[in-house]
């Protein structure tokens, strides 16, 4: 259990703003604005995580989602 969760609204925004557009030469979008339109309307952590595994899925054909293997 967390001690001092991320709020979602917050967790949202900040992936919301990762996967936007760049602000330097690159202006490249991890996702398209109408993919990132179902951010808002998330309502846990849990649904970010699998609509970012889906995306992952979809763009990069990675089944893993987001878990990384260290070992």
């Amino acid at each position: 259990m967390a001690r001092a969760p991320l709020p979602l609204k917050l967790a949202v925004h900040h992936v919301q703003e990762m996967c936007g557009p760049g602000f330097g030469d690159d202006k490249s979008a991890l996702l398209s604005k109408k993919e990132r339109q179902a951010f808002p309307l998330m309502t846990d952590v849990t649904e970010l995580i699998d609509f970012m595994d889906e995306k992952i899925a979809e763009h990069k054909g990675q089944t893993s989602g987001l878990r990384r293997d260290l070992f």
